[in-house]
């Protein structure tokens, strides 16, 4: 990394990694930066800073592009989409929604992208079913329906933790022998108790929330 990466630029590399860290990493907006550094007597107007950063995605595309095939080739690959709140360049307090992708696959590497427009396959994580049922619990006691859901959910749980580290042929061999019945256990568990209890009921519809979307979670 030479000293100055920006061609006929003044600031160092280590004032941009600085720049960059503060921006995605401690999530301080660039006019906020502008504000710090003027207190300390520098003068980067929030435009400077950002024409830095525009610098600094370009040279850091070919590391970008290297992560992005490391992540890619894998033969298998996890996804998921994160939503957070972007500030809106007309000013105001007002923000908009920003998406991004998120791709990786076994280690810590990881890349994110925001995608063209795409078709969409619903799909459900058994994690946001166990939060259904999560947010039934009361105070003071938990009933057994619930227990018994909660239980079931768990059981697949520990199956995953079992196999987290071993090769994806492994995994695969133990979904099938092992999470599959456990899956046909649970839904049989929630039909059965979703029967039992008050239809307007919280973990009624938690129930319902779950087996209505039970083929897109396997």
């Amino acid at each position: 990394m030479p000293s100055l990466p920006i061609e006929r630029g003044m600031p160092t590399a280590n004032l941009l990694a600085h720049v960059l860290v503060s921006k995605y990493a401690d999530h301080l907006p660039l006019y906020w930066q502008s504000g710090i550094y003027a207190c300390g007597g520098m003068e980067l107007s929030r435009s400077l800073l950002a024409n830095w950063v525009g610098k600094c995605s370009s040279l850091m595309e070919p590391l970008i592009d290297a992560i992005e095939r490391h992540v890619l080739a894998g033969s298998h690959i996890h996804a998921t989409i994160h939503r957070c709140l972007s500030l809106s360049l007309a000013g105001g307090k007002q923000g908009r929604a920003g998406y991004g992708f998120i791709f990786t696959k076994n280690g810590r590497m990881a890349v994110i992208r925001r995608q063209p427009p795409f078709i969409a396959i619903h799909l459900i994580a058994r994690a946001f079913i166990r939060r259904r049922f999560c947010k039934t619990l009361p105070v003071i006691s938990i009933s057994k329906p619930t227990k018994e859901a909660l239980d079931h959910i768990g059981h697949l749980f520990d199956i995953e933790r079992q196999i987290i580290n071993k090769p994806p042929d492994d995994r695969l061999a133990v979904r099938q022998s092992h999470s599959l019945r456990q899956l046909g256990e649970t839904k049989n568990c929630f039909a059965h108790s979703l029967r039992k209890i008050p239809d307007k009921s919280d973990l009624a519809g938690a129930l319902r929330y779950a087996l209505t979307r039970w083929d897109v979670c396997l």
